[in-house]
């Protein structure tokens, strides 16, 4: 369980950081799309 705390921890952290930069922001798209699928199967 805390490992999995974590795991959101660090992708929230990289979401952050990537919208700093735009020329990631596509990458931040399809990093969301994946967290929602993920979820989605839980």
């Amino acid at each position: 369980m805390n490992s999995t705390i974590k795991n959101i921890l660090v992708v929230v952290f990289d979401l952050n950081e990537i919208e700093k930069y735009s020329r990631k922001s596509l990458t931040m798209v399809i990093v969301k799309r994946i967290i929602l699928i993920v979820l989605g199967k839980r």
